[in-house]
């Protein structure tokens, strides 16, 4: 395989997602975050709410520190969606936060 076609290769896109998201969850530096966003999740929401990523900032903070701040949360909402306690809701808003410029973001229901 040349090396345009590497650049789009969606077998290994993917594989490097699953790899990237497993090593977001995993980092310890994190877990105290991911403590406060399930406690959200489970103890907040009811089965058909809709939420977005500000939301779950909104309510446990930003899960890390530099450029990469934000992985781990969207880690974590497909971590719920693989499970089946989130399903995406078929559409994207606008981020309210100043920090993501008004960037979109998938809304998502819950599901119990």
């Amino acid at each position: 395989m040349n090396d345009q076609a590497r650049l789009f290769d969606v077998a290994e896109g993917e594989r490097r997602s699953l790899e990237g998201m497993a090593n977001a969850s995993r980092a310890d530096r994190v877990a105290v975050w991911r403590a406060l966003a399930d406690e959200w999740f489970y103890g907040e929401l009811v089965d058909g709410e809709e939420i977005a990523a500000d939301d779950l900032i909104a309510a446990v903070g930003v899960a890390d520190t530099g450029a990469n701040q934000n992985n781990v949360v969207g880690a974590w909402f497909n971590a719920k969606a693989r499970a089946g306690e989130l399903e995406y809701a078929g559409r994207a808003r606008k981020s309210r936060r100043v920090a993501r410029h008004v960037g979109m973001q998938r809304v998502w229901t819950v599901r119990r």
